[in-house]
Parts: structure tokens; sequence; C-alpha cells
């Protein structure tokens, strides 16, 4: 739901900065106070033909707040995970979704087509790439987004469009398992690692628009 990374760095966090800023300058530091400040003015300024998808954006926002019972400043504040953390929950959910794309460490990608003997081995073996074979311990984080063609649970085979090519991988390539390692990059927020394997996030859609 993200609006692009220029939307929102140099509008959207830009105005919502600047009445934090207003805020602090007459003395409200309590965060509840601050969001009651905040939100009437972006509502005001956002609400232009112009600023329509940061418009909309903010009432999600709005919405997600009161849904959850957070406040509304530090949600915006959270960002996905930059490290891999995915279950098979959401890889079958996102296999089922009629959009789907990944958010992965293009690592794995780079291996499975410059050596594909280690994906084979890796496949026969149920072995994630990090760790094996000589590979990189950890992920240093995903660096690239996929499409996710295609689903083979029985074969263990996932399809991903990339580089404008295709490429298969197994689960154990893409979730890995679950380890206490501390990723090589990360910040102390982000120990211990999540697990093994290459992927971060997805987006999903049930249908594609135009608008």
């Amino acid at each position: 739901m993200e609006p692009a990374d220029a939307l929102q760095n140099e509008i959207f966090n830009i105005k919502m900065l600047k009445y934090k800023s207003e805020a602090y300058a007459h003395g409200i530091v309590d965060p509840a106070a601050q969001q009651a400040y905040v939100i009437p003015k972006l509502k005001e300024e956002l609400n232009t033909t112009e600023h329509k998808l940061l418009y909309d954006y903010l009432h999600f926002l709005i919405d997600l707040a009161d849904s959850y019972g957070v406040n509304l400043l530090q949600l915006n504040d959270v960002y996905g995970p930059p490290y891999p953390s995915f279950t098979e929950v959401e890889l079958n959910e996102t296999c089922n979704s009629h959009v789907n794309m990944l958010v992965i460490d293009a690592t794995v990608l780079q291996i499975a087509f410059s050596n594909p003997k280690i994906i084979y081995q890796l496949r026969q073996e149920r072995l994630p790439a990090f760790g094996n074979f000589g590979l990189p311990a950890k992920s240093h984080g995903c660096n690239h987004a996929v499409y996710l063609e295609s689903c083979d649970y029985e074969n263990n085979e996932y399809r991903i469009w990339t580089w404008g090519t295709t490429v298969t991988l197994t689960k154990e390539i893409l979730l890995g398992y679950p380890t206490t390692q501390q990723f090589p990059t990360a910040p102390g927020e982000y120990e211990p690692a999540w697990n093994t394997g290459a992927l971060c996030a997805a987006v999903k859609a049930s249908k594609i628009s135009i608008n």
C-alpha cells in the first residue's frame, strides 16, 4: 500500500516532519497529542487532486492505526523486513494470489544462473543456499523484486521470472530454516536472524488496474 519512494520521501514524509516539528515547537511532545496536531494539517494539505494518492494513503494509515490501536506517526516509521523472514504459509498465500511479486536476495538467483550444479545439489538434499556448499552463511538483505510465475508443490518447484528469463528454485532455498545466527549487516533490533532463506516480503493483488 505504500506509495512510491519518491512520493513518500520527497512529499509525504517531508510534510509529516514539518508538522511534527511544529508540534515540538509548540511544546507538544506526547505522541498522542502530536498525532492529534499533525493529522488534521496533513489532511488539509493533501486534500487536492495533485496529492490524491497520498491523501488516500493517509486515510489508509489512519484506519490501520485505529484497527491496531497504535500511533499513526510511529506506524509510518515502520518498514518492511529487509532480511529473510518469510514463512511457508506466506509463500502459499503468495502462490495462490492472482498477482504476486517476491522481494528476494538476488544472490540465490545469481547462483542459479552461474552455477546450476549447486542448485541441483541443494534441491537433492533439500537444503537452503545460504550456509551450504561454500556459499555465504547468511543473506546480507533483500535487494530485488521478482515475479512468482508458478508453484509446483508436489515437485518442489517455484518458477521465478527475473532479468528477462525464468529460474526454478525450491522451497528450502526460498524459505530456509529458523536460525539464531546474527545477520552480518543487521542492526541490533534485527538480532537474531529469522531464517536462512532468501525472501523478505511479497506483494499480492487480486487484480490489476491501470488507475
